[in-house]
């Protein structure tokens, strides 16, 4: 290796390090919230570490059925299980806090960090590549989504990683990186479905560098049917399952901020967005590299930027999902763009330290510039659900579970497994028994009891000793839930009003939330000893045993 190499390395590696140190700098302790996935992401993950603990191999499906039951807050079927795996893992060796999912997350960021300084390397040099690291680590969308417990980071990791060696391997013809991009694609399908983009990606290169020739190579088709091999069951088993809710959420009319994808503004959604992925102080280097990527003597090298660029758009664009996150494969590009502008507008100097000096200070600037931005966004926290759990385990006498009704009870069904080791205690959850609620209100509603007398006979028939509400509700309003509040409030001689707890945040959707505990007076000798819900996911119902002071079988 070069010294100038050896130097961009060092520069690199720095970059990470520096990137870790700025994570840990805006670090604010919250429990898991975020976009009300990160719950049942970190969920999942404590899932996979039980799993790993009690080994069901005689009975997986039942375990399963009665794990959710007894915390109904996991991400399996709806997101592929391979990061739940890793946390499971990583949660066995070091406990299930949320600080280790988050760390696990910032292992992802890191191996993408590294990934991109191999691509830009191999296609740019040294110089541009040490630079695109750190442009890449403190982009505003990056560096957010590294210390949230989301699946975009990982994926775009392994993304990264599969066209490093794709991109190798059409240079190289090595069979080690045909096998390698195989294995890593298919590892980031099973992180999450957006890693389809990663098929049309290959293809278009090859296309595009006329390398006809892997497609009468034996081990081109070893490796896709490796990889179908590893992705194919479990895409089966979801779309036989949940197929029919993709084909709502396709399209953009149920979830998020939406709208018609190929009206104007869903046609420049994305490309919106570009100034805060990237920053504003990396935006104008950017389009100078992006407009001397577009030159014919550019264009070849910057061929896997702009086909993940492209790709990405035309993947993401027709869904008609506006939010910026669906874009963050595309926001490596746009650093080594980044780079490549700042390295073209030095090199307007005549060679020598003169350029050097320009290349350094300008990249410096933006760098500087981009990460104060990033730094100075305020890290959103939520902090009350954990108290709220607490008191319910120690305050339980009889009962064998308790009953949960609110938007954020991912968090809350969370922080009840971590403070009940031995999984001794049920969550209920309101939105199973005395309603139902798919996703969002919009895809999938249904008031499964009729009146408040039903609502009373479920209560009574679980007997949950203590029933915990958020007041108000979360994420809109659902008037089965609204009633539900009512009847508690209505009737003091059932339900006690035992404490309040309030919750604390700085996020503005979650402003005066405060958790309500009531204690269940009315209790029922003899509460019904199988649990019973319905899910509109899986259009059918799940039931298991309740047995009180059991831990969840093998």
């Amino acid at each position: 290796m070069s010294s100038p190499e050896r130097t961009a390395s060092a520069i690199a590696l720095a970059s990470i390090l520096l990137m870790l140190a700025a994570q840990a700098v805006v670090y604010r302790p919250s429990e898991p919230f975020y976009n009300n996935d990160e719950n049942r992401h970190v969920m999942t993950g404590v899932f996979f570490r039980d799993v790993l603990s009690d080994l069901p191999i005689a009975h997986p499906r039942d375990y399963a059925i009665r794990y959710y039951l007894q915390y109904p807050a996991l991400g399996v079927p709806l997101w592929p299980p391979l990061f739940y795996f890793v946390e499971g893992v990583f949660m066995t060796l070091f406990g299930t806090s949320t600080l280790v999912s988050k760390a696990v997350v910032l292992g992802f960021a890191c191996v993408a960090c590294l990934y991109l300084f191999f691509l830009a390397r191999r296609t740019h040099g040294a110089e541009v590549a040490a630079l695109a690291v750190p442009l890449l680590a403190f982009g505003p969308l990056f560096f957010e989504f590294s210390h949230q417990v989301m699946l975009e980071i990982p994926t775009l990791a392994l993304g990264l990683g599969a066209t490093y060696h794709f991109v190798r391997f059409l240079d190289l013809q090595r069979r080690s990186d045909l096998f390698a991009a195989a294995i890593l694609s298919a590892l980031a399908a099973l992180t999450r479905f957006s890693a389809v983009y990663l098929l049309p990606v290959f293809l278009f290169l090859v296309i595009v560098r006329r390398q006809w020739a892997i497609f009468r190579r034996r081990d081109a088709y070893l490796a896709a049917g490796l990889a179908i091999l590893l992705v194919a069951p479990y895409y089966a088993v979801t779309a036989t399952e949940l197929g029919w809710i993709y084909g709502k959420l396709v399209g953009g009319t149920n979830v998020g901020v939406t709208g018609p994808p190929f009206s104007l503004s869903g046609l420049l959604f994305y490309p919106s967005q570009i100034p805060g992925q990237i920053g504003w102080f990396a935006f104008l280097p950017f389009a100078v590299g992006f407009v001397h990527a577009m030159t014919p003597p550019q264009r070849w090298r910057s061929l896997p930027y702009l086909t993940l660029a492209g790709v990405i758009y035309l993947v993401f664009t027709p869904m008609g999902i506006r939010e910026s996150r669906y874009a963050i494969y595309w926001v490596p590009s746009l650093a080594v763009f980044a780079a490549d502008g700042i390295h073209f507008l030095s090199g307007r100097l005549r060679p020598g330290r003169l350029r050097a000096y320009a290349y350094g200070a300008l990249g410096a600037f933006v760098v500087l510039g981009t990460a104060a931005v990033s730094m100075a966004k305020p890290v959103s926290f939520v902090r009350g659900y954990e108290a709220g759990a607490r008191y319910v385990v120690e305050h339980t006498r009889t009962s064998r579970c308790c009953l949960f009704d609110g938007g954020l009870n991912g968090n809350f069904i969370y922080q009840m497994r971590r403070l009940d080791p031995g999984r001794k205690l049920w969550v209920l959850r309101g939105d199973k028994l005395l309603y139902s609620v798919l996703l969002y209100a919009q895809v999938g509603y249904a008031s499964t009891p009729k009146n408040d007398e039903d609502m009373l006979a479920t209560i009574y028939q679980y007997d949950p000793e203590l029933i915990i509400v958020e007041e108000p509700q979360t994420f809109g309003r659902i008037e089965a839930a609204a009633r539900f509040r009512a009847l508690l409030a209505r009737h003091p001689e059932r339900f006690r009003l035992e404490t309040t707890i309030p919750v604390e945040t700085n996020d503005k959707g979650f402003g005066n939330l405060e958790l309500k505990i009531y204690r269940n007076l009315i209790r029922n000798p003899k509460p019904s000893a199988e649990l019973e819900v319905e899910m509109l996911a899986l259009r059918r119902t799940i039931r298991t045993n309740l047995s009180p002071g059991e831990k969840n079988r093998k």
